[in-house]
Order: C-alpha cells, then structure tokens, then sequence
C-alpha cells in the first residue's frame, strides 16, 4: 500500500478532533446521533474540504481526494463513510467512535427514569452467532439454510422451556426493526398492492399485547390488532422508539424484539440492560450474525439453563 503523506495525516487528525467535539456538543444537547450523523462529512471530506480552503496548497487535489479513503485505489473509489450506519464509525476511526458511544450511552442512562423496569432482549443464535439466514423472503421469513431449528425448543418443546417463553412476551412494550415486522423492503405498499394490506406475521393476535414500535425510514399510520397489541412506526431512531416504549410500558420492562440488526443497533446504543440468548446447537455459516461490528461489551452471566434442544444464557450488560 502506498504511503499516504505527512501532512494529510494531520489534518486527518484536525478533522478527527473536530467531529468528535461537533458530535460530543450535540449529543450534550440532547440530539440522537443516530439521526444527525448521516448529515456530517466523513473525516476524508473534511480533509478535501481543508485542502480547498487551502490550508495545504503544495498538494494536488484530485490526487489526494483519490488517496485520502483509499490509498492504494483510484478516485473513483472515493465515497463518503457511512456513517449512517453509526456502527462503521467503530471500524474506520475508533477516536469517534468513542466519543459516540459515551454520549449514547449517556443519552440512554438520562432517558430512564428510576423506578422504571429494564431494557431486555431475547434472541436464538446459532453456536456461530447467526440469529437469521440468508435470503430472507416471505416464503423463508428467517432466510434459508434450515434456520427454522433455532426455534425447535420454542414450538416443539414448549412445555420444556415454558419459563424463557414467558419471559419473552412478558414485556410492557417492545422495539422491532422493520425486518421483523414483515417482507415488505422501501417505502410501505399503497393499499390494494402487494403487500399493501401487511399487518405482521402474526396474523391478527400477535403474541405482544402490548405497544410495539418498529423503527423504519417510512411513514405509517399505527394499526391496532386483537389482543391489545398495536405497531407503532417510528422514523427518528432506536433512541426515540425506546424512549416512546418506556413511557407506554410504565414500570414494566421494555423488550427489544429484533431482529440482528435491531438489537446490535441497541447494544452500540447502550439501550440494553439484560441480554438472553438461547444458543442452539447447530451452526448455519451464514445470514444476520449478532455483535456484528457491536464494540466490545463487558457482560455478567446471571443465569444459565441448558437442555438438549438450546442453552439459555441471561447476561447484565455493564455500563
């Protein structure tokens, strides 16, 4: 790999310094980074942007805005950092990471009134950390691979695990991502569409009977089902429908339902104050894998409970 000169290395480091403070301030604020980071330059761009100002004139532009992201590539590789997807921030540049993460977790430590229950989550993995398969649809909902067996314990040994069930639809409101709610990808389907009548997979008594509010990027109205559970769909981010399930859920606790993605998104966050995985003992090699590009965790094992068909781990995420 080519060596990327000096100077670019500073004012990489200026930009660094600076998104930190910028994100640090409006976290302080009270903004949820997870919804204004999208709007921020990448650290590269902040260094493209220095060299148009002309704070370095010695070096060609054009050269440096193809060297500055990937040093050993063409301009036509130079793209902005995803960053709204929070998690990469942890991969490209770890100082922003940090700043991040402590103003996250802080955001979710005031966000919770004392007296009020816990954050849970319940996920089945595999034994190599896959909680859904490939190619997800709405003839495989879990994606492929026979991913169905993570639930064997569940539907075909209820009565053995009847205790972790309970648990899981104990709730008093829950979190979802928008996968888990059904197939439909983009914006919501016009009624008579396909998929245009969509009111999850539960048909119409979900086993919620609660609040449920799934984090989309598209606007819809909320819909009431049998049983006392009702979608709500939520566009300003993981912070903002925990918060809206805290306050539906009162003193009861708020469970954060899934799927993969849903929950790393709340474990970067630090919204998750008790984790409960039930492994099962196969591997699927492949599909939505938990802790992807999660930053490193310190977790206490409160409970554990193994029987032939999965091993129920409980565990304290520590601040």
């Amino acid at each position: 790999m080519d060596q990327v000169p000096r100077s670019i290395e500073v004012l990489r480091q200026q930009a660094r310094d600076e998104l930190a403070a910028i994100i640090e301030h409006r976290c302080r604020a009270g903004e949820d980074p997870w919804h204004f980071i999208p709007d921020l330059p990448s650290v590269d761009e902040q260094v493209v942007i220095s060299l148009r100002a002309g704070a370095i004139e010695e070096f060609d532009l054009a050269e440096e805005q193809s060297r500055a992201h990937h040093p050993a590539a063409g301009r036509d590789t130079y793209t902005r950092f995803e960053f709204g997807v929070l998690r990469r921030i942890a991969l490209e540049h770890p100082e922003l990471s940090e700043a991040v993460w402590g103003c996250s977790t802080r955001s979710s430590a005031r966000s919770k009134p004392g007296g009020m229950g816990i954050v849970t989550a319940d996920i089945a993995v595999s034994l190599d950390g896959f909680a859904a398969g490939p190619n997800q649809s709405l003839e495989h909902p879990l994606g492929e691979h026979g991913v169905e067996r993570l639930h064997t314990w569940m539907f075909e040994y209820a009565d053995e695990h009847a205790e972790e069930i309970a648990a899981i639809t104990a709730a008093g409101a829950y979190v979802m991502g928008r996968n888990m709610f059904g197939p439909v990808r983009g914006d919501w389907p016009a009624e008579g569409d396909r998929f245009g009548d969509w009111r999850g997979w539960w048909g119409d008594d979900p086993p919620y009977h609660a609040p449920v509010f799934v984090l989309t990027h598209y606007e819809r109205e909320p819909l009431t089902m049998a049983g006392g559970t009702r979608f709500e769909f939520v566009t300003d981010g993981i912070h903002a429908a925990t918060d809206r399930a805290r306050a539906a859920a009162g003193d009861a606790d708020v469970a954060i339902a899934g799927g993969a993605e849903t929950l790393n998104q709340a474990l970067w966050a630090g919204i998750v104050d008790e984790l409960r995985l039930h492994v099962a003992p196969l591997t699927l090699g492949a599909g939505e894998r938990v802790f992807d590009r999660v930053p490193s965790l310190r977790l206490e094992l409160l409970r554990s409970r193994v029987t032939p068909e999965v091993a129920h781990l409980t565990y304290r995420v520590l601040r």
